[in-house]
């Protein structure tokens, strides 16, 4: 039996969703992740691979036929058009794979990862969203300690993504992750209790 609700999570570069994502599974639930089915859907012989390399060409296959992403993320990143293209191809197939997963799970509660959600839109078997958000300061501080990139890089991929009033607008909760953990832990515990009491037949 699948799961009776399911709850996305998402935020923007390093509001710190991630922590949120491993916080939930250490309690014991299930929460699947959209980047790693978008990993799965391009793997070498994939439908999803036919369709990157049929749009933009096999300049983006490394010589051993795997994805060339640097290559694949150079040409996207600055043309919002291919952007968009990319993401009409692939987004139908990585939320049919996550879709397909949550078949599988036999709980009250599942989660999924979904950090570009406020972009690609809502999928239909989400039941809420809980969108993690930090102040811009502590998410650039957080991204160059982390990820070991500069600031100009940092604002370049923040700019990219959904400004923070369109994440709200697609939100039904915010945990304000700008203060210290246990501060967010409280916030989750009391989302938790609210979305175990929605589940329960």
């Amino acid at each position: 039996m699948p799961a009776r609700r399911v709850i996305a999570l998402t935020g923007g570069l390093c509001a710190g969703k991630s922590r949120v994502a491993d916080w939930l599974r250490e309690i014991g639930w299930p929460v699947l992740d959209a980047d790693r089915a978008a990993r799965e859907v391009v793997a070498p012989d994939s439908e999803g691979l036919k369709r990157v390399v049929d749009a933009f060409g096999e300049a983006v296959l490394t010589a051993d036929g795997q994805l060339d992403r640097p290559r694949l993320r150079q040409i996207v990143f600055n043309d919002p058009a291919a952007r968009e293209q990319l993401e009409a191809l692939l987004h139908p197939l990585i939320h049919a794979r996550l879709r397909d997963e949550l078949t599988h799970l036999d709980t009250p509660l599942a989660f999924v990862e979904i950090p570009l959600l406020t972009e690609s839109g809502r999928p239909d078997y989400v039941d809420e969203v809980w969108l993690v958000e930090c102040d811009e300061a502590t998410r650039l501080r957080r991204c160059v300690e982390t990820r070991g990139l500069d600031e100009a890089t940092c604002h370049a991929i923040m700019a990219a993504q959904a400004a923070p009033e369109a994440r709200r607008a697609v939100a039904d909760h915010i945990i304000d992750n700008s203060g210290d953990w246990p501060s967010t832990v409280q916030q989750l515990q009391a989302l938790l209790h609210q979305a175990e009491m929605a589940a329960t037949p």
